[in-house]
């Protein structure tokens, strides 16, 4: 992938302040982070480091998956502003999300607007989550660094 345009205009758009080298490192990599985000943070400058190092073992190297992790993780986060997992759903959002597990709106509706109960569901019993409660307490998050 050519670099040196995305830093260009991640530059023009003041998502970074590195030398235009062609580098994708850290600085290019946090400014996609706070460009996608929509703001530079402590968090989206750390979301480059460590996408500087795993990106590459995992091949989000090509524009369209780069795109497509970005876009994702974005949606995710809430423009990588918040790292848990919010899982406080609506029946319908439910079913869409774990078809599997809840085939019906009404299999859904007790775990509606219940993030605890809903992750207990979902991720109980998978994962090395055995214990009562693990399931919510395992839930995705980022940990502070």
């Amino acid at each position: 992938m050519d670099t040196k345009p995305v830093q260009l205009r991640l530059q023009a758009a003041g998502h970074y302040s590195g030398r235009i080298d062609g580098d994708f490192g850290p600085l290019s990599y946090g400014g996609l982070f706070s460009y996608t985000g929509g703001a530079a943070s402590a968090l989206t400058r750390d979301l480059g480091k460590a996408a500087a190092e795993m990106f590459p073992r995992y091949a989000i190297v090509t524009p369209l998956r780069l795109a497509h992790a970005l876009a994702r993780w974005a949606v995710e986060t809430r423009g990588f502003r918040v790292m848990e997992e919010d899982l406080n759903y609506s029946a319908k959002r439910i079913v869409q999300v774990w078809p599997s597990r809840f085939p019906t709106i009404a299999d859904a509706q007790p775990y509606a607007g219940k993030p605890q109960a809903l992750a207990n569901k979902v991720y109980g019993g998978r994962y090395g989550n055995d214990n009562v409660n693990d399931g919510w307490l395992h839930r995705g998050r980022a940990r502070p660094s």
